[in-house]
């Protein structure tokens, strides 16, 4: 049961994630104006009406809605000791964070999945669908995919809780650009992998029999005879796994997270 000192953190929090993530989006909307006011700038008479009516569905709203659920998640030290002079103990703190995150997800991954549906271009198919889901009812498709969605992002969001209450221990004056060594190491080892399995010859057939060798029970994906058969219930229940692990190492470090006086 929800006190009402946790109805009002769930609101501040709610308040809180929600302002920043409008004003996220609000850059990124800024950034994709101009952008495409320097492409049409740069293109044909011709090709003008085309980029113009391409404006939205251009527009990557569910992968913005991501990177801003995931910004908000790793945002704790400043949310932390604001609470924390109001009489918030650190455990509410902890708790009510999973629940905003948890509804924020929902509502995100939602709100994402439709744009991407009914107005962006910038989708691919569901994976979901066409393997563990194959030959299911399509609502029974839409539906476990959205649902799967849910659990993966909550997971991730979890883990980067989990950084950003460590980043949250550091020193002030450190924090940030630890953070972005961290961002931008990440984005420089993604890249390369990318790239590197990229030039091999039917990479991503061998990256996925690789990933099916040694991860293939955790995944529900065996191999009989030609073909692969997909398992639905393993997936899950190994993203839930790793969801309670993410929220419980992020109570553990806000537990040990202290107000700091340094400027």
């Amino acid at each position: 049961m929800l006190t009402s000192k946790d109805i009002s953190v769930v609101k501040y929090l709610s308040r809180k994630y929600a302002e920043d993530t409008v004003k996220g989006l609000g850059i990124l909307f800024g950034i994709h104006i101009i952008g495409t006011i320097l492409l049409i700038m740069m293109s044909s008479s011709e090709e003008i009406p085309s980029i113009a009516l391409g404006f939205w569905s251009n527009f990557p709203l569910a992968f913005y809605l991501m990177g801003a659920l995931f910004i908000i998640s790793a945002t704790n030290y400043e949310i932390f000791a604001f609470l924390n002079q109001n009489g918030i103990s650190r455990k509410t703190l902890w708790k009510n964070k999973m629940i905003v995150l948890g509804l924020g997800t929902l509502i995100l991954v939602l709100i994402g999945t439709i744009y991407d549906a009914v107005v962006s271009s910038s989708g691919t198919n569901d994976l979901i669908a066409i393997t563990y889901l194959k030959g299911t009812n399509p609502v029974v498709k839409v539906i476990g995919s959205y649902l799967f969605d849910v659990l993966v992002t909550f997971m991730t969001v979890t883990w980067i809780s989990a950084i950003g209450a460590a980043c949250g221990l550091l020193p002030k004056k450190h924090r940030a650009w630890i953070i972005f060594g961290i961002v931008m190491a990440a984005f420089l080892v993604i890249t390369r992998i990318v790239s590197w399995i990229a030039m091999l010859p039917f990479a991503w057939t061998r990256v996925f029999m690789v990933v099916v060798k040694y991860f293939g029970l955790l995944l529900g994906i065996s191999y009989h005879g030609n073909e692969y058969s997909f398992n639905f219930l393993p997936p899950i229940l190994t993203v839930i796994v790793l969801a309670i692990l993410g929220a419980i190492l992020t109570r553990h470090l806000l537990m040990k997270m202290k107000i700091r006086t340094e400027g």
